[in-house]
């Protein structure tokens, strides 16, 4: 793996997925790449809940916030589900607007920073979550949020000393924030600490076995890394959250029947053809795999059906032919 790959990461800002792209791309070192590792630079990406469930937890939320108008922390809740709605100005009044109805409270200073963070001004984010990381009244696990999103906020400032600082901090006082840990991971990674880094980019894995974000930051490392069965069982807790993502299923039905895992192809193949109607590229990779596992007449219809959509297949159809007639 002696080349450069460019992968794109889910990065975490405290257990939820930053939505915005890092500035300055994390520093990169010429030389071979230790123990032939592809290095990745990071770039984070959107992974928003699709628009009718941001819409419902918005919804919700206000609803709640009416209903109890003297919770400051439920009200920047809100304010901060707006802004990840992408209505940042309302968003970021209302969060202000908490923060002078509960100035001391650590929790409504922490969604705060984390709206800021989301709204781009990152400056601002880090001060506040500064505040609540040196506060005495900070409870240990506010004080590793806090951390956590300032190491963060430094970060996409270009500070990469202060934002290790900062991550190492959120876990001395949280050891299992795995959103910390991953960050922290992947910018030991990304400035040339390989091992180490993929080291504590699968202990937040294993934290968070259930977190598809994090298990796409990880899937995307095995695969870089050329570590395809350990790429795809991690793609597999990803489509655990995501079952009809057509495109993630194809991906993982090629992926197995490379490996020669049919039984483990077949099903992410009919789920693919399924979501994905009307394109031949699923049909035709269900019919190969039922051709492995000997199933021909069904791989004959797959791929009359991947010809009817416009696949060639004349290839396909002797091969399955020669099968059936052996």
């Amino acid at each position: 793996m002696g080349g450069h790959r460019i992968v794109r990461l889910v990065v975490m800002v405290a257990g939820a997925a930053c939505a915005a792209s890092i500035a300055p791309a994390l520093a990169q070192t010429d030389g071979p790449v230790e123990n032939q590792r592809a290095r990745m630079r990071i770039r984070a990406v959107r992974t928003k809940a699709p628009a009718s469930s941001e819409e419902n937890r918005v919804d919700r939320l206000a609803r709640e916030a009416r209903e109890n108008p003297g919770d400051a922390a439920l009200l920047a809740a809100y304010g901060l589900a707006l802004v990840n709605a992408g209505r940042t100005d309302e968003g970021i009044t209302t969060l202000e607007r908490a923060s002078r109805k509960a100035p001391g409270s650590a929790e409504v200073r922490i969604l705060h920073a984390k709206g800021l963070l989301k709204a781009q001004r990152v400056k601002e984010a880090v001060q506040i979550a500064m505040i609540v990381a040196r506060s005495a009244r900070s409870t240990p696990e506010e004080a590793g949020e806090a951390y956590s999103v300032a190491g963060f906020g430094v970060w996409r400032l270009g500070d990469l000393r202060k934002a290790e600082a900062y991550l190492r901090q959120a876990l001395e006082f949280t050891p299992k924030n795995h959103g910390a840990m991953l960050n922290l991971g992947l910018l030991v990674y990304n400035t040339g600490r390989y091992s180490q880094g993929a080291e504590l980019m699968e202990k937040a894995a294993a934290l968070a076995p259930d977190d598809p974000r994090v298990q796409k930051t990880v899937a995307d490392l095995y695969e870089s890394t050329g570590q395809a069965r350990k790429s795809l069982e991690a793609w597999e807790r990803v489509a655990a959250s995501r079952p009809k993502d057509g495109r993630l299923r194809m991906k993982l039905g090629s992926g197995w029947y490379a490996l020669g895992e049919y039984a483990k192809a077949l099903p992410h193949y009919e789920a693919a053809a399924a979501y994905l109607a009307g394109e031949p590229e699923p049909l035709l990779g269900l019919a190969s795999v039922l051709l492995q596992l000997g199933r021909h007449d069904e791989a004959r219809a797959a791929a009359l059906q991947a010809k009817e959509l416009g696949a060639t297949v004349e290839r396909l159809l002797a091969l399955i032919d020669a099968a059936g007639a052996s």
